[in-house]
């Protein structure tokens, strides 16, 4: 573990404690108080660097699922319509069907009971 020693800023003594603490306690004046780290500028550069790409990345991968829920919209209308429309289909020919066997038992029925009292 690394150490790092700064100077107390209510007293001014040495202070050593480990990289990475936040907070740090003076044994002199007893005095707790927050580091503030200094920083390299090559990281400041490295990191806005690695944000950089990470923002991106993260909106080629946005795009790229817009993209494929457009994608997905389109099929899904898609097939969506075509069983719509085959349902129709299917519902206007079965009525067809439905009205023609109608109209041809009325025919038959008729004939079987032409001098008949009864009509449908």
């Amino acid at each position: 573990m690394k150490f790092v020693e700064k100077k107390c800023p209510n007293c001014g003594a040495n202070i050593k404690f480990k990289v990475g603490e936040r907070d740090v306690h003076c044994e002199k004046c007893r005095r707790d108080f927050a580091v503030e780290y200094d920083t390299d500028p090559e990281l400041s550069d490295a990191a806005a660097e690695i944000r950089a790409e990470s923002i991106r990345l993260a909106s080629d991968m946005l795009s790229h699922a817009n993209r494929n829920m457009k994608l997905f919209r389109i099929i899904f209308f898609t097939i969506f319509g075509i069983c719509i429309v085959s349902f129709l289909v299917i519902f206007v020919m079965g009525m067809i069907n439905a009205a023609q066997i109608r109209k041809e038992y009325n025919e038959q029925w008729q004939k079987a009971n032409n001098n008949s009292y009864i009509t449908p």
